[in-house]
């Protein structure tokens, strides 16, 4: 079967994440983490201190930053400007700060391109929010992911309680609620499903009926 471009799109807390990087495995593809994207901008801008509402200073830090991934079996190596920051970009502050700068145009703009840019050989599963609607709207294959909120910040609450064992389940559930309606209500790329996405509640599915699931709609092709 020739490679396609396979886009997984849905809000937090759905699986998008380990079901793409377990597709990938599975098809031999290439998973691409959009999110982390979003998060190394992030991290080069707390790091350099900008008002990124300042579109001069925006602007600046966005035409002297580079931002390279190596896609490995489970992880997604993201670097700037040649220093890997896999692990750095996983901290409350860091998704914080990308949640904010999600909205920016320019930032959107400046992303889109190095997205497109790594689907070009084809053969990759890329996950994000906007990937089926936006950056790959002719994708062979898109799939959307989503849970109730409860089940999507239960999710997310046994992954945070690895790093911080304060985190409070109800704070989670409010973040997560409040991410889903700035998502699907702002102006540019709002969250939603592509026409022709394939939607999967996950809800009531393990990792593995999810995966299995999407492998079967690939192979129906």
């Amino acid at each position: 079967m020739d490679k396609i471009i396979i886009t997984i799109d849905g809000p937090a807390g759905a699986g998008k994440s380990e079901v793409a990087k377990r597709v990938a495995r599975e098809l031999g593809y290439k998973y691409i983490d959009t999110g982390a994207m979003y998060r190394a901008i992030a991290w080069k801008i707390l790091k350099s201190k900008i008002n990124a509402e300042n579109d001069e200073e925006l602007q600046q830090l966005i035409d002297n930053t580079e931002i390279t991934w190596q896609p490995e079996e489970n992880v997604f190596h993201i670097f700037v400007d040649g220093e890997e920051i896999t692990d750095e970009i996983r901290t409350q502050s860091i998704t914080k700060k990308s949640n904010e700068i999600s909205k920016i145009k320019k930032v959107r703009e400046y992303l889109l391109i190095l997205q497109r840019k790594a689907g070009l050989e084809k053969g990759i599963i890329m996950e994000g929010r906007d990937i089926g609607t936006v950056v790959f709207p002719q994708a062979e294959r898109k799939f959307y992911l989503d849970a109730t909120l409860e089940e999507r910040a239960k999710r997310r609450y046994k992954d945070l309680i690895k790093q911080d064992q304060g985190i409070k389940p109800e704070k989670i559930k409010e973040a997560i609620r409040v991410r889903d309606e700035k998502d699907k209500n702002r102006s540019l790329n709002p969250l939603k499903a592509a026409s022709d996405a394939i939607l999967i509640d996950t809800t009531n599915l393990s990792l593995e009926e999810v995966v299995q699931c999407i492998l079967d709609k690939i192979n129906k092709r």
